[in-house]
């Protein structure tokens, strides 16, 4: 019966399953194509088993996080996002401006009212949209300092909520590259704002949810970075303030896409940053360089050409100033698209490590390179 049962198996009559072994029916299946790769294993094994991983050193990852791949990354942030960060900030920048002047009017006025005795009048200030320059009266042997430093204080909470706001909103451009629905050359600029405005409008309710949590991290980061600032004046403390204003890059975009708040974003910038901080410096310092060459350029330039080009030529000095403005434009966007560049670049590595820190990562099965099998 077996034999009859086996020829039949291998035969192109209907063979006899009933009486088959349990090798004849593996190799019936076999010669018609069935793969039995791991029927050994119990069913819900081969249903529910995982896929294989292993592990990699981190510092194969930490290796890809470079200065250049920083700046890298962030030009094509700007460039993929070019007009809704444009719209954004063009909204803020004017608001600030506009912030800027209330502020210095009511510094002069309450100069010309509380002043007057020591010859303070809107002639000796001049324009009294803009604080006055001359040593003489912006001192404080007159009082005039303390009043401009008394308003600057009042406005202060006002100038970070702006700059919270446009922060916010970068952050979720960027996460979600909402530039790339406004692909339009520079030449179509207005059309392009315009196309950008319901987007950036899309995004509204997304700011709503997180702008408090935000401007208290932006206030705190504030109150520790002008100090910071001025004390850089001094080139020769820049290697001790730097790493405290490299640590604070990433305070403002944990606090929006991880949701930690106040000092808790502070220490979670400076643990994400640590590892990647001097290669965060080169873009950072870079761009503020690149900055005061641009603008040092173009008013050298613009001082030192003929008096006949402002006659004859005028074309000259106003393409020198609109190409120096514009390329001073997009430097102070990268400016502001780098913090969440670095934050993306440094959770990508922390992530790379694992939980624990413990320098390696899992690779799913499809990435891993074949392994020999024991003999």
């Amino acid at each position: 019966m077996d034999s009859q049962t086996g020829a039949g198996a291998t035969s192109g009559r209907t063979p006899d399953f009933d009486h088959m072994s349990v090798h004849e029916l593996k190799s019936w299946l076999t010669n018609h194509g069935v793969d039995l790769t791991g029927e050994d294993q119990p069913y819900h094994q081969q249903q529910q088993q995982p896929p294989s991983i292993t592990k990699q050193p981190a510092s194969a990852a930490a290796a890809g996080v470079t200065w250049r791949s920083l700046l890298a990354s962030a030009v094509g942030k700007l460039l993929t996002n070019l007009w809704p960060l444009l719209l954004v900030h063009l909204v803020s920048d004017g608001l600030t401006f506009g912030l800027h002047r209330v502020s210095h009017r009511l510094t002069n006025e309450a100069a010309v009212r509380l002043l007057a005795g020591i010859g303070i009048t809107p002639a000796a200030i001049g324009n009294m949209w803009w604080l006055s320059s001359d040593p003489a009266l912006a001192n404080f042997r007159t009082g005039y300092q303390f009043l401009t430093i008394a308003v600057f204080l009042l406005a202060f909470p006002l100038n970070v909520l702006l700059k919270a706001t446009a922060s916010i909103y970068t952050v979720f451009i960027c996460e979600g590259d909402v530039g790339k629905e406004v692909q339009r050359p520079w030449w179509q600029a207005p059309g392009a704002l315009r196309a950008a405005l319901p987007l950036v409008r899309g995004l509204s309710g997304r700011v709503g949810a997180v702008w408090r949590r935000a401007l208290l991290v932006e206030l705190l980061v504030a109150i520790i970075v002008v100090p910071l600032q001025f004390t850089s004046l001094a080139v020769v403390t820049l290697p001790f303030t730097l790493p405290f204003l490299l640590d604070l890059q990433a305070a403002g975009t944990a606090a929006v896409l991880e949701g930690v708040g106040g000092i808790a974003a502070i220490k979670r910038s400076r643990q994400l940053i640590k590892p990647i901080r001097w290669k965060l410096a080169v873009p950072f310092v870079g761009i503020v360089v690149a900055q005061h060459v641009m603008n040092s350029a173009k008013g050298f330039l613009l001082g030192n050409l003929p008096p006949r080009y402002y006659l004859e030529l005028v074309e000259i000095p106003a393409a020198i100033a609109v190409l120096g403005t514009l390329a001073t434009l997009l430097l102070t966007r990268l400016q502001d698209v780098l913090p969440y560049t670095a934050y993306t670049a440094a959770a990508a590595l922390e992530g790379a490590q694992g939980p624990g820190g413990g320098g390696t990562r899992e690779l799913p099965a499809a990435e891993q390179q074949p392994q020999p099998k024991p003999v």
